[in-house]
């Protein structure tokens, strides 16, 4: 296999973690992935466009709709579920959204870190 081959067999092999969420339910656990390529240009794309006055209350909502997947790899939440998302138990939200940050390189140190390597 060439080294191009080998680099694309790794698409739909996406670093994942499960995560216990137990305001959700009796031993749920939700996983939590690493965005595609293509997923962190939609979430970026769907941030920018949100009013800036409502940006914070709707990062840690839409964050987890690119980035919690169900036992197939795929979405559990759309976009059109942000408001929703809103209205669940703040501890399962930011439980889950520090681990999206934390997998995809998103925390404030990871953030200084790459702008010093650049």
């Amino acid at each position: 296999m060439n080294l191009k081959a080998a680099i694309f067999a790794t698409i739909g092999a996406a670093i994942a973690e499960a995560v216990a969420v137990p305001e959700f339910g009796m031993g749920l656990e939700l996983k939590v992935s690493v965005m595609t390529v293509a997923e962190r240009a939609n979430f970026d794309e769907a941030y920018r466009l949100i009013k800036e006055s409502e940006r914070a209350i709707n990062f840690r909502p839409l964050l987890l709709v690119f980035t919690v997947k169900d036992e197939n790899g795929q979405a559990v939440f759309s976009v059109d579920d942000v408001e929703q998302i809103k209205q669940l138990n703040s501890l399962a939200v930011v439980r889950l959204s520090d681990v999206a940050l934390r997998l995809n390189k998103m925390l404030k140190d990871d953030v200084e870190a790459h702008e010093k390597n650049s």
